[in-house]
């Protein structure tokens, strides 16, 4: 079954930057997919065992458990990722967009899915309909560390980029799971909700609250929610849009991405290990390079999960199972 969560955050949110080795003076207003299911991973842990989790991976696996990116809403409104897409006329030539709208559009990096028809046809769109910055504020907070890993104090401030979502703004996602493991899945994300999501949750950032999660139905639902359902459910498109990053699992998914229709955008991912039982100093994850979310693929794809583990006591599992959004009938 397919579900839609939208979270109300109770707290300043910070997720990491898109290129590694930023630190923590950038952030952005969203949340990808591996980190999500990494927060997911850790909260199992905490609430039962290691057979459990174990559990929810293999589940995961077997392509049982899909998730998108956390993505923005406001009100009623979903956003998805702009496509990486080449606008073409009938003659096959690049469309050119008027009055400076493409640059414009470069600034944009998500679009509500109800104007994603009219964008994929013209490219153009009222840029303030698109600009999520009505969503949140964002702040710069100075923060002064007791230690650092040398074991010698520091009066040097640092910076820490955070957001506050504005009323009825947040994040929403998408997941594909088991109608009968739906009710465990709630209780996960509620005490998820409590611990926090994102980077600095030690210091009560990324806490949320939300509704039991909507089951996504013809009957019912905003116009988003309908268009979601449809282009979710589609599969006889000539082209599908990952969201969330994406692993290709073989030869052939690589093949896909090399095809002539699709379009795609590679992203850098890496990070810290989380969990204090992996090592005894703080160890880095192996670094993959993925498909960002809003790449545009000639074909359906599966993906797949890695281990980004390095000499650890145990697998690191980063997510890489893409959710796919039908552009258009073939």
């Amino acid at each position: 079954m397919l579900c839609l969560y939208k979270l109300r955050f109770t707290a300043t949110v910070h997720f990491g930057a898109e290129r590694p080795g930023i630190g923590l003076e950038k952030s952005q207003p969203h949340c990808y997919a591996d980190t999500f299911f990494s927060a997911l991973c850790q909260e199992i842990l905490a609430l039962h065992d290691e057979p459990r989790l174990r559990e929810f991976i293999q589940t995961v696996q077997a392509g049982k458990f899909l998730f998108s990116d956390l993505l923005p809403y406001v009100g009623d409104e979903l956003y998805v990722p702009k496509p990486v897409h080449r606008l073409a006329r009938e003659d096959n030539d690049e469309m050119e967009v008027p009055n400076g709208g493409k640059k414009k559009m470069k600034k944009i990096k998500f679009i509500p899915v109800t104007e994603l028809a009219e964008y994929l046809c013209s490219g153009q769109a009222e840029v303030q309909e698109f600009a999520v910055e009505i969503m949140y504020d964002k702040t710069q907070i100075l923060r002064q560390p007791e230690t650092k890993p040398d074991g010698i104090k520091h009066t040097e401030l640092f910076s820490v980029s955070v957001h506050r979502f504005k009323e009825n703004c947040g994040l929403y996602f998408i997941v594909e799971l088991p109608e009968e493991q739906k009710a465990w899945f709630d209780n996960l994300l509620k005490s998820l909700g409590l611990t926090g999501i994102g980077g600095e949750v030690s210091s009560g950032y990324g806490k949320f609250e939300f509704a039991a999660g909507q089951s996504l139905t013809p009957a019912i639902g905003s116009p988003a929610e309908k268009e979601l359902l449809v282009r979710l459910t589609n599969d006889i498109a000539a082209r599908y849009m990952t969201l969330s990053c994406f692993f290709p699992k073989d030869a052939a998914e690589i093949a896909v991405l090399q095809g002539k229709e699709s379009r795609y955008v590679l992203i850098p991912r890496g990070g810290f290990v989380s969990s204090p039982a992996y090592a005894d100093t703080p160890t880095k994850k192996k670094p993959i390079v993925m498909v960002k979310a809003g790449s545009c693929l000639a074909g359906k794809v599966e993906g797949g999960i890695v281990d980004v583990s390095d000499r650890g006591t145990h697998p690191v599992w980063r997510y890489g199972k893409p959710l796919l959004l039908a552009l258009g009938d073939k």
